[in-house]
């Protein structure tokens, strides 16, 4: 059965959480360069950075990125791939593509260049992963939000995936496909690490990746996906909006696995 380490967030309310509960995590998982929290425990990263974006090197070195990596020793560093434009503007949390679109080939000669350039940048201990995208009908998704594209690229740049549940829920309900046989196209070998939180359905059209609470159901989908691999996974709940429901959720996350613990016993 799977190993599964519960790693809390570095959110902008971290600071009112109790030593008690924070004290229970072995791993956090930091967001931001520039509002970067040294704390004294294993240290991954996601970064909402696209690797397509023009600004993608730039950003980093500007950020001090490498920097705080090697310091901290940082053990992951993530970010996104799409979406399939260089440049975007934001409307409604959604992006919409600006100039010409990138191809599927333009998407990977970035891709060989820029994780070279990481590599490069990087300590060899600070593995590279990249995050599956939300797909939304905006013109500024295609091609980008399928499992079959990031099974292509984990495996040709060797990186690690950052399955963002709730991400591939609304690709699945927004295209009009089966959640769970949408999750079981993913090349689970290349997980590494899961983001869990509820999408909001709007229409039988449109969901929206709303960063609510998860519960029971989402955990079961995480858990099916993994429930006879012997590796080990990380797991963030993303929750940002108050402290006490995210307290309760991974009580809840830890009560759940317990039971699974129990379902299948160690030999």
């Amino acid at each position: 059965m799977p190993d599964i380490n519960p790693v809390l967030g570095i959110f902008s309310l971290y600071h009112e959480l109790p030593g008690e509960f924070t004290n229970r995590f072995s791993t956090v998982e930091q967001k931001w360069f520039d509002q970067y929290r040294p704390i004294r425990k294993d240290t991954i990263f996601h970064s909402s950075l696209s690797l397509v974006d023009e600004g993608f090197q730039k950003t980093l070195e500007q950020q001090h990125a490498f920097d705080i990596i090697r310091k901290y020793h940082i053990r992951r560093f993530s970010f996104d791939i799409g979406p399939c434009y260089s440049h975007v503007e934001i409307k409604e949390n959604r992006y919409f593509g600006i100039g010409g679109r990138l191809t599927i080939s333009d998407i990977h000669a970035l891709c060989a260049k820029r994780i070279s350039w990481l590599r490069d940048k990087l300590p060899r201990d600070c593995e590279i992963s990249i995050e599956n995208l939300n797909y939304y009908d905006t013109g500024a998704y295609e091609d980008v939000c399928d499992p079959a594209f990031y099974n292509d690229i984990c495996e040709k740049y060797s990186l690690g995936l950052v399955l963002d549940l709730a991400h591939a829920q609304v690709t699945a309900h927004n295209k009009k496909e089966s959640s769970v046989e949408h999750l079981k196209r993913f090349n689970r070998n290349a997980i590494r690490e899961f983001h869990l939180s509820k999408i909001s359905v709007l229409s039988e059209d449109l969901a929206i990746d709303a960063h609510a609470l998860p519960d029971r159901s989402e955990f079961q989908l995480m858990y099916e996906l993994i429930e006879d691999s012997p590796l080990s996974y990380d797991v963030v709940i993303e929750f940002w909006f108050a402290t006490k429901p995210l307290m309760a959720a991974y009580d809840a996350l830890k009560v759940f696995l317990n039971e699974k613990n129990q379902d299948h016993p160690a030999a």
